[in-house]
């Protein structure tokens, strides 16, 4: 997210479909485009946001203890990806049909609310899941399983289900976000146990929730014309 102009792009969503546009002395019908810069803006967004509000959380940590408890990184990194997938898919899915419920505006203000929500609960660290529990399911379905479960209502959802409803582009919210996701938790899950050793997890986490409420902060005050 390249700062404040980034996140005031965020908050203007693009027109509804079957909102008239004149154009000369045509009157078209306008709709995002896959090729449209701002229509592309959603995909970089939530693609930084998820990896944000991923990094340090609970997904990302689980991936350090199914693999440091079964040394099978491919199969945790795997059944991590698809449950990043299916939520992010899941989540834009329903921000889609949100969208064609509430006003603009208001969908403005959700995606502020997503991303001041993501940066408040990034600030403080989560618990370690459990490396313990007992399954007899192999390492991929125990994590497919277990991320999907974690990743019910949670942050990066609400980021996705906002940013696909304010974009009206759910296909490339989902894309994003999954991607975001899966980039987050590759490290955990490769390196296992070494992850917290490795890399300055604490530090990033806090970094990464400092900018999604700046973000939010930007987004929310532009949704309301303040700035």
């Amino acid at each position: 997210m390249s700062g404040g102009i980034t996140a005031a792009r965020v908050a203007a969503p693009l027109p509804q479909k079957g909102v008239d546009v004149k154009v000369g002395r045509t009157l078209t019908r306008s709709s995002p485009r896959l090729c449209d810069c701002r229509a592309m803006d959603v995909l970089v967004v939530s693609f930084v946001a998820a990896l944000f509000a991923e990094w340090g959380d609970r997904s990302q940590l689980l991936a350090a203890a199914l693999t440091g408890r079964s040394q099978r990184p491919v199969a945790v990194f795997g059944g991590l990806a698809l449950a990043a997938i299916g939520t992010s898919v899941a989540a834009a899915v329903f921000g889609a049909l949100l969208a064609g419920m509430i006003a603009p505006r208001a969908m403005s203000l959700l995606i502020a609310i997503a991303f001041l929500y993501s940066g408040f609960a990034g600030l403080f660290g989560r618990k370690v899941p459990s490396r313990n529990a007992r399954s007899g399911a192999g390492a991929f379905a125990v994590a497919l399983i277990s991320c999907a479960i974690l990743q019910a209502g949670d942050r990066t959802q609400w980021i996705t289900l906002s940013l696909s409803g304010g974009y009206h582009s759910p296909a490339l919210a989902a894309c994003g976000a999954a991607a975001g996701m899966i980039v987050a938790s590759a490290p955990a899950a490769f390196l296992g146990e070494d992850f917290a050793a490795a890399l300055p997890v604490r530090g990033l986490r806090i970094a990464g929730a400092a900018l999604l409420l700046l973000a939010g902060i930007v987004i929310g005050l532009s949704t309301l014309q303040l700035i």
